[in-house]
């Protein structure tokens, strides 16, 4: 795994009911703190777009950890979820969060504020990035033999043609919860492991798209054993 050419990454919290404060968050004052510190601009989202009009939206934030300066794609805050978006690996949202659920704490205006601690915490990160990998490794050689075969029974169009892999997806579902999560009426989404290459790339330069449900280090791992095991 090397020549990272973009990075993304995703938390997504989901808090105890009434915990979140929304009309605090929306003030004046708030929003200008968030703007004079992180750079966040609220957006308004038309009525017409179905996006809740209870929730509220920042983007095109900044952070700096450690020295080194990252954006904040967007945060989504709802009733009893928040959604953090950064481009940048999953420990800049981590620390990142550490402050600003500070600073929603500090802007609460009610006298039983809320703790904004999260009851779960899920990652997502989306990855392109060169990999030693071919797809044709990933099939036994029946099923190659079968993509050769098919080739004679689909049309050219007078061109010449070739059927290559294109896309690895695993998905991922989530059983028996634990009884606090359930008992709070959370649940959890079906999500998915993807490789695929990267649209308008020769596939000769092997880019990839690569995209899971973990933080970035994890992903990193995962994706660097993938590609240990296919090229033993």
């Amino acid at each position: 795994m090397k020549d990272i050419k973009s990075l993304q990454s995703t938390l997504i919290m989901i808090f105890p009911a009434d915990d979140i404060h929304l009309p605090s968050i929306k003030r004046k004052d708030s929003v200008k703190l968030f703007n004079d510190k992180y750079n966040l601009e609220l957006n308004k989202v038309p009525e017409s777009l179905p996006f809740p009009q209870n929730n509220i939206l920042f983007r095109n934030g900044e952070y700096k950890h450690e020295g080194k300066l990252f954006i904040i794609n967007e945060i989504i805050i709802e009733e009893r979820r928040l959604i953090i978006r950064s481009l940048g690996p999953s420990e800049v949202i981590d620390d990142f969060f550490s402050q600003f659920r500070k600073d929603l704490k500090a802007l609460d205006i009610r006298d039983n504020k809320g703790d904004y601690a999260p009851l779960l915490s899920t990652y997502e990160t989306i990855c392109v990035c060169q990999l030693d990998l071919d797809f044709h490794h990933m099939f036994n050689e029946k099923f190659n033999n079968y993509l050769k075969d098919i080739e004679t029974n689909l049309p050219t169009y007078a061109a010449k043609m070739s059927l290559v892999p294109f896309s690895f997806r695993v998905r991922i579902d989530y059983h028996d919860l634990p009884e606090k999560l359930r008992k709070e009426r959370i649940t959890l989404a079906d999500k998915f492991l993807t490789i695929e290459q990267r649209e308008k790339t020769d596939p000769a330069d092997k880019i990839y798209f690569t995209a899971s449900p973990t933080e970035t280090s994890t992903h990193f791992a995962l994706i660097d054993k993938l590609e240990k095991e296919i090229n033993k």
